[in-house]
Order: C-alpha cells, then sequence, then structure tokens
C-alpha cells in the first residue's frame, strides 16, 4: 500500500471593529492629543495581535501524522466455484498522530476503479475481480473516504494506533488463473 497524508489546520478569526476618533481635521490642542492617544492605542492593539499570531504559530505547525506502518492484503487463491465470498484478505495500517486540534482520521482511496460501491484488482488479460475493503469484520460498512457509502476511520491524537482492513472478493465472478492486483492510498486527515 502506499501513503500520503493530508493537513488542514483552521484559524477561526474574528475581528472586533474599533471606532477611533474621526474628526476630518485637527482643530485644537485636545483634538490633536486625543488623535495622538488614538493612534497609540491603535497601534498597541496590532503589536498585541501580532505577538499573539506569534506565540500561536508553533502550537499550529506542531500537529503532524505519520503512517509507520501498512501491510499489504492477500487473499490467497480464490476459488471461482465457491458460492461464499474469499475473506482472507486482512491488512493493517498503524498511525501515529501528534499534536492536531481535531479528531484525526484515515481514509483509503477507491484504488483503480474510481468507486467505492465495488472497488476492482487488474489481472490477466485485463480481467478485473470485484472486492471492497471494510472497517470492521462483519464487511458491512466499506472503508473510504466518508463520501456516499463509504467510511473513515478514527484515530488516537498523540499515540500510535493500529487499525484493521478487512477485505472481501465477491462470489460468482468466472475469471481466468493468474495474479490480480489494485494500489490503495491511506490519506491521514488531521
Amino acid at each position: 500500500m502506499k501513503y500520503s497524508k493530508a493537513s488542514s489546520i483552521k484559524v477561526n478569526q474574528r475581528f472586533w471593529p474599533i471606532k477611533l476618533g474621526e474628526r476630518s481635521n485637527l482643530q485644537s490642542k485636545s483634538d490633536s492629543k486625543n488623535h495622538f492617544m488614538y493612534s497609540a492605542i491603535s497601534r498597541l492593539f496590532c503589536a498585541l495581535l501580532g505577538a499573539l499570531y506569534l506565540a500561536l504559530q508553533p502550537t499550529l505547525a506542531a500537529a503532524n501524522c505519520t503512517t509507520i506502518m501498512a501491510t499489504p492484503i492477500n487473499f490467497g487463491q480464490y476459488e471461482v466455484f465457491s458460492p461464499t465470498a474469499n475473506i482472507s484478505g486482512v491488512g493493517t495500517v498503524t498511525v501515529n498522530c501528534k499534536g492536531s486540534d481535531t479528531a484525526p482520521n484515515v481514509s483509503l482511496s477507491s484504488g483503480q476503479s474510481g468507486s467505492f460501491n465495488k472497488r476492482t484488482m487488474n489481472g490477466v488479460d485485463a480481467q478485473m475481480m470485484q472486492y471492497n475493503l471494510y472497517t470492521n469484520s462483519s464487511r458491512t460498512v466499506v472503508w473510504g473516504d466518508g463520501t456516499g457509502i463509504s467510511s473513515t476511520m478514527g484515530v488516537n491524537n498523540n499515540s500510535s494506533t493500529t487499525l484493521t482492513i478487512y477485505g472481501q472478493i465477491f462470489p460468482g465472478q468466472d475469471l481466468s488463473v493468474g495474479s490480480y492486483f489494485d494500489n490503495i492510498t491511506v490519506i491521514i486527515n488531521f
């Protein structure tokens, strides 16, 4: 399996309007002093906002997730005449996340099929074997990117998490003998 990571950090900003003196011209010394005072407050406020922004930068930059290991899924031999699905394919992906403010989750690409409904493996004479990957051992929840029929898997923040990938090849496929394969990308969203 290949892996990549996606990162998204949202910084919410709120602006409070500060109404400083709105005089078109300065007519007296007191107006001049008020203008100087408002100008100094404005500069101080901007300096404080800048310092706050710089103070938060190390925290925002510290968020990091990595894939430590992903094991390939090997289904073994497929029996063409078997009435039941081949569910021998099981793999794992281990993820380590640190410093994320949001709950990290892991998604799997649709592979070469471009669909989470049924993924496909390329094989002999351009034949395609239909299969899918699931989040649970009963193989009822398709593992994808959270769109359509698919779901993602959450991981623990500030620790290493090993997730199990459950595979299934659908029965009743009349295919030639040979090797079939697909490449799935593991995507960590944090």
